[in-house]
């Protein structure tokens, strides 16, 4: 948990400073080891109400009760599930967030043309039925559920941001 911690901070400290928070009021975060990130957007946004959802204390009942959400950010939370699977919680998602509000995606997108990512790729297959997937890959599953990715933001290498609405 200490070494997810130290990859998450890495991953997500410029995150705090994007503009798009100050677009929203309440927000669910998902994740592992992001307690710390909740806490340091409740303090630059006081205004902003966070609710935290820890990877592992997530199921769909708890989900379902949190409505009204205008942004929900997903820390590196899909890659552990197959594709039915994250389509189902995508489904899950359309129902808590309301009509203008987005997904945002933190994830590593992989590249066709690359192996970064492949030994990591192996392990979550064989852990969780979980892949890394490409943008198209991505692009089909929004599609699947009724959304579309309306923004990128690439922090580095092994992590972007995709900003998701519903149509």
């Amino acid at each position: 948990a200490l070494a997810m911690c130290g990859y998450a901070k890495k991953d997500l400290a410029s995150i705090i400073e994007c503009k798009f928070w100050q677009s929203h009021k309440r927000v669910a975060i998902i994740g592992r080891s992001i307690d710390w990130f909740a806490e340091e957007l409740r303090r630059k946004y006081p205004d902003l109400k966070v609710i935290l959802y820890e990877q592992g204390q997530l199921n769909d009942d708890k989900l379902v009760m949190e409505f009204d959400l205008d942004g929900i950010f997903a820390f590196k939370y899909f890659h552990s599930f197959p594709d039915p699977e994250v389509t189902k919680r995508l489904e899950i998602i359309r129902g808590v967030i309301s009509k203008n509000g987005f997904l945002y995606m933190g994830e590593m997108l992989t590249k066709i043309d690359s192996p970064e990512g492949s030994l990591l790729d192996l392990n979550m297959l064989l852990e969780s039925g979980g892949q890394l997937r490409t943008l198209e890959h991505w692009r089909d599953l929004f599609s699947r559920s009724g959304m579309e990715i309306e923004q990128i933001f690439h922090f580095s290498d092994s992590f972007d941001v995709l900003k998701v609405k519903y149509v």
